[in-house]
């Protein structure tokens, strides 16, 4: 039986308000125990994810669902944090590309 795979984007970079990513965490996992079919899922995470980690990221998990969970824009840009630790807001079109 194939597991359908999740990957669990999170970012919340220094120059942002923190937010409760653990808790957001925490229950889509319990979620996803408390139901009948949960050993068709397996979750992975990954923390202060950078843009530039968002490619090896897709390619070595090959999800069939990515959920982030971050900060966003009022323009539909998603916020990861550069190498520094700071915004680097990237695009919808940025990310139809990568998923492409």
């Amino acid at each position: 039986m194939n597991k359908i795979k999740i990957l669990f984007l999170a970012a919340s970079p220094d120059d942002t308000v923190k937010l409760q990513l653990g808790k957001e965490f925490r229950a889509i996992d319990q979620a996803l125990r408390q139901t009948e079919f949960r050993e068709r899922f397996e979750l992975e995470q990954h923390w202060a994810v950078r843009v530039s980690d968002l490619q090896s990221l897709l390619l070595r998990h090959t999800p069939h669902v990515v959920h982030f969970s971050g900060h966003g824009t009022s323009t539909s840009e998603i916020i990861l944090s550069d190498d520094d630790g700071n915004s680097n807001p990237v695009s919808a079109e940025e990310l139809q590309r990568l998923f492409n």
